[in-house]
Parts: C-alpha cells; structure tokens; sequence
C-alpha cells in the first residue's frame, strides 16, 4: 500500500489551530460544525459526542461541535440532496472485491469539478465528490485483468482519497462470532458477511 494511508496520522491540533486562524476562525468567531447520524445508532451517538469532546477540548473554543440525530430513513432520503454539512455513516462490501471499497465513494456519472457531482454514486452517498481521474481509473481497473496493474490503479484512487478528503475514515469495526465447540461452520467472511446456512451442529 502507498503512503496514502498514514496521511491522516492522529490529528495534528496545533496545525488545526493555525489553519483555522488563517480562515479567520477564532475562540471569538468560531467554526460550528453539525456532525448528522441515525438516531437508531448507538455507536454513532457515541463517536459523534467523542468527537465533539475531543475536538472542543483539544481547540481552544475555536470550533463547536454539534452533533445531531435523525431517523434514519430520513437521513438517507435527505443524503443525497446535500442537506447535512456532514454526516456518520459506516459500509459493509456487497462482495469480496477492492471496487466495492471505491467505486461507491469516487465514481460520479454526471459532474464538474466546480459542480462536484451533480449524478452518480458519490452524489447518492453524499459527499457530491468528482474526479475526472478518478472516474477514469474506476473504469481502467474495471476492466483491468492483470493483478499488478489493477493494484497500482487502487494506489492511485486511495491517493487521490487521501489527497481531495471527500471522506474521513474514523475507524474499522472488528466483529467477533461466539459459537460452541459442537457447532461448526461459524465464521465471519472477508466481505463481513455471516452465512447461516453452513452452520450445522
């Protein structure tokens, strides 16, 4: 993997505080910031509040977090009209594949890079992102058969991720299956998938 993935680090607060004084944000005029998540969701309850102490805590009254919850059929009918600044959300792959981690952020169908995308998956999402690049190396290792190539191809999109910040990773559940010793066939799949049906006793 590139460097991409360590760009991110564990937040640098002071350079936080000089950027933000840049933009004119101050303890006297700050940066309020909504973070929106499923009310159903008792993790992201719980990540949204860290955050907002963390952050609130650590920046000098320089932004003020307000976390705020929705039902969640309200939040994803909402999510692609750009109502929320920001908002919690996790993914589960639909298959066991690499496009399934990118292409349902990156790709957008229809877009400028002044309009940011106007159709297509990131719109649906909701963080409106388009790249002409990335729409292209999408395509590229698609159709891609050659391994290496194909891999170089995810580089170059987990760069651009890590570049153009249409998404911040916060963190990666690690699910655990208790099962036991007489039952057998019980495990969790790569794709975070549980398949009842090969459990026998």
């Amino acid at each position: 993997m590139t460097s991409s993935l360590h760009r991110y680090g564990d937040g640098n607060m002071e350079k936080a505080k000089v950027l933000l004084t840049e933009a004119g944000i101050s303890a006297s005029n700050p940066l309020t910031l909504e973070i929106w998540y499923s009310s159903s969701s008792t993790k992201r309850n719980l990540v949204a509040n860290t955050l907002k102490a963390a952050i609130e805590k650590e920046m000098d009254g320089m932004v003020v977090i307000e976390p705020k919850s929705v039902e969640a059929a309200t939040l994803f009918d909402n999510l692609d009209k750009g109502t929320y600044p920001s908002v919690l959300l996790d993914w589960y792959p639909d298959y066991f594949d690499s496009d399934t981690f990118i292409e349902p952020f990156m790709s957008c169908e229809k877009g400028s890079a002044s309009t940011g995308c106007e159709s297509g998956q990131s719109q649906t999402g909701g963080s409106f992102y388009y790249s002409e690049k990335a729409n292209q190396l999408i395509q590229q290792q698609r159709a891609e058969q050659d391994p290496t190539a194909r891999k170089q191809q995810f580089e170059e999109l987990q760069d651009l991720l890590a570049e153009d910040v249409p998404y911040i990773p916060l963190w990666q559940d690690k699910d655990y299956v208790f099962a036991q010793n007489d039952v057998e066939g019980v495990e969790i799949q790569p794709s975070q998938q549980f398949f009842f049906w090969q459990i026998k006793k």
